[in-house]
C-alpha cells in the first residue's frame, strides 16, 4: 500500500500503527503543502533515525520508498508513485485535494483517516472544531475517497471519548492509531472487494475551514470547563485568544485554572497580570490583560 500524507504527528502514528499491524507500506509520500521544494525529494534505504517522530525518518529506518515533494501534482512524484504499484492508497493528513489520478491509481481504492464522525466537522482542522464546540466525544472516520472533500462512503467509524487532560497531540495519536489498526484489519475485505459502505447523510454534514485568528475566542455563554479545556487542548498552535467582555477585549496568554462553583458580580476582575473572568457557569483564572 501507499501512504499519503504529511510531517505531522496524525501521519506518523497512522505509519507506526500500520506497520506494528503488519501492513506492507511499499512507500510513503510526504507533500510539504509550501512553494519550497523539497531538498530531497527521494529517499530510499534507511539512514539514521535523526528526528524522533519524523515520518520521513521512521519510513527510511524502515527501508520504505519515501516521496518528499511539495504537492501531489508533481509529475516525478506521479511517475514513482504509479511505479511502487500500490495495491491500495490511505491518506492520513494530507495539506491538499486529490485529483482523479491518485483516486484511481490503486486497484482497491483510496482511502482517508478523518478524525471526526463523519459527515459532522468535514474539513482540514476537525480536531479544532470539535474541542471549540465543547465536545465530550470525537471519533475516527475510515472513507473512501471522491472528489468532494471528506464525503465519500464511510467504510468504518470507531467512537473515542475526550478525557480532561487530552489535547491535539494526544487526540491525533489516539484516534491514528485507532483508525490505523482498524484499516489493518479491514483490508482483506477492502482487497477482495467484500467491504461494504455507508453513505454519508448529507443533512447531517457539517464542514469547517482552517481556524483564523478570529476563531481563537472565548465565549462569556460558555461554561468555564468548556473555555478551559478548549484553551488548554489547543494552546500548542502558539496563537493568544481573545475574550470580548462588551466594553473592553481580555487577551489570554495561558489558563491557569477554573472553579465551575465560583461566581463573579462582573465581567472579569484583574490582580498582578492574572485575570479571572466570568463564565455563564464558573470562573476561570488565566494569565493575560486588557486591550
Amino acid at each position: 500500500m501507499l501512504l499519503l500524507g504529511s510531517e505531522s504527528g496524525f501521519c506518523f502514528h497512522t505509519l507506526t500503527a500500520l506497520r506494528d499491524s503488519r501492513v506492507n507500506v511499499a512507500g510513503v509520500l510526504i507533500a510539504s503543502g509550501s512553494n519550497e521544494r523539497a531538498s530531497q525529494p527521494v529517499i530510499r534505504g534507511s539512514i539514521p533515525l535523526s528526528q524522533p517522530g519524523s515520518v520521513s525518518d521512521f519510513a527510511a529506518r524502515e527501508g520504505i520508498v519515501t516521496i518528499r515533494c511539495e504537492n501531489t501534482r508533481e509529475r516525478w512524484a506521479r511517475e514513482l508513485a504509479h511505479e511502487i504499484g500500490p495495491e491500495v492508497v490511505l491518506v492520513a493528513c494530507l495539506p491538499e485535494r486529490l485529483d482523479d489520478f491518485w483516486i484511481s491509481l490503486s486497484p482497491a481504492g483510496c482511502f482517508n483517516l478523518h478524525p471526526s464522525l463523519l459527515p459532522a466537522y468535514r474539513g482540514p482542522a476537525p480536531l479544532f472544531w470539535q474541542l471549540k464546540d465543547g465536545l465530550d466525544q470525537t471519533g475516527i472516520s475510515v472513507h473512501r475517497v471522491e472528489a468532494r472533500i471528506d464525503a465519500g462512503p464511510i467504510l468504518l467509524q470507531q467512537a473515542h471519548q475526550i478525557g480532561p487532560e487530552d489535547n491535539l497531540a494526544t487526540l491525533n495519536a489516539m484516534l491514528a492509531t485507532a483508525g490505523a489498526r482498524a484499516f489493518a484489519r479491514a483490508l482483506g475485505d477492502i482487497v477482495s472487494g467484500k467491504a461494504r459502505f455507508t453513505p454519508q447523510d448529507e443533512a447531517r454534514a457539517s464542514a469547517h475551514p482552517w481556524p483564523g485568528e478570529n476563531d481563537f475566542s472565548l465565549d462569556p455563554g460558555w461554561s468555564a470547563r468548556h473555555a478551559f479545556r478548549f484553551v488548554s487542548a489547543t494552546a500548542a498552535l502558539g496563537r493568544p485568544y481573545r475574550m470580548e467582555t462588551g466594553d473592553r477585549t481580555l487577551l489570554i496568554d495561558r489558563v491557569l485554572d477554573f472553579n465551575p462553583d465560583a461566581s463573579l458580580d462582573r465581567a472579569y476582575t484583574e490582580t498582578g497580570g492574572v485575570l479571572t473572568i466570568r463564565f455563564a457557569e464558573g470562573t476561570m483564572r488565566v494569565a493575560g490583560k486588557r486591550l
